[in-house]
């Protein structure tokens, strides 16, 4: 028996990479982090969220 938690979590992961180009993004992803060649971004919001 797993706890709900990693359930919900083996769920998500199944439908992350249910779509090939969504997985080779994903994997892409990954190993620029590994790399360390990726870039930190701030989320941008639009105008009607600040307020």
């Amino acid at each position: 028996m797993i706890s709900q938690e990693d359930y919900n979590a083996m769920q998500e992961t199944l439908y992350l990479l249910s779509t090939p180009n969504n997985a080779n993004r994903l994997r892409e992803s990954v190993a620029r982090i590994k790399a360390g060649t990726f870039e930190v971004k701030e989320p941008f919001l639009d105008e009607q969220e600040t307020n």
